[in-house]
């Protein structure tokens, strides 16, 4: 890996402005890490493509923070930096932001 590539986590990447990023980095020479959700099943083709571009994918749920535990050791498997986290992954809430925690939260996204 060059001084000037990057290595860069982007979230939600399966479609949208995650994978629009991640196609857009990837072409400017940096390392993509892709986080997906349900990569085996109802994301396979957008982490197929992902993966034909050289993007490496990562099976991750936002809400599960065994999978971002588990997403972000293979990440480091892979790679000896992470330079840049880019949080896309959308879920939903009600109420106040700061009364949330990880073990409260209820999220919409499923």
């Amino acid at each position: 890996m060059s001084t000037s590539q990057k290595a860069i986590f982007i979230t939600g990447a399966s479609s949208g402005f995650g994978r629009d990023m991640a196609e857009t980095l990837i072409a400017a020479g940096h390392k993509v890490f892709a986080g997906i959700r349900d990569v085996g099943g109802r994301n396979r083709s957008a982490a197929d493509a992902l993966t034909a571009k050289g993007i490496v994918v990562l099976d991750l749920d936002v809400t599960n923070d065994s999978s971002v535990s588990e997403a972000v050791k293979k990440l480091l498997s892979r790679s000896s930096k992470l330079d840049v986290v880019i949080n896309n992954a959308g879920v939903a809430s009600a109420g106040v932001s700061e009364g949330f925690t990880a073990s409260n939260c209820v999220t919409f996204s499923r």
